[in-house]
């Protein structure tokens, strides 16, 4: 910058800083746009966290379903096929009944 342009910089902040108006107008202004991104800001991170709390309430909800759907249709093949012993043993075994999907490729 020139010289002239710092010294008109420096006369225009010399008077704004002498009108009180102007200066408190500015501040005002300053403060609202502040506000204003602080509540946007809010705002986002509050739907956000309300987005994730629904996602992973209908996640759970998916998951339990899949999960019962696998384990009956486990419990009825076995049944079909008269493995009364690997029903018991898959119900209260999980390693077992991991290994008992794996075999029936569920």
């Amino acid at each position: 910058m020139s010289d002239e342009a710092i010294h008109k910089a420096v006369d225009a902040a010399r008077t704004f800083l002498q009108n009180d108006a102007e200066r408190r107008a500015y501040i005002n202004r300053e403060l609202a746009i502040l506000d204003y991104n602080s509540d946007h800001r809010d705002a986002f991170e509050e739907g956000e966290a309300k987005g994730r709390a629904e996602g992973r309430k209908e996640g759970e909800a998916k998951g339990r379903k899949e999960g019962e759907e696998r384990l009956g249709m486990l419990m009825s093949l076995l049944l079909k096929e008269n493995r009364q012993d690997d029903v018991a043993k898959a119900a209260s075994d999980a390693d077992f009944r991991e290994k008992l999907f794996k075999e029936y490729g569920i």
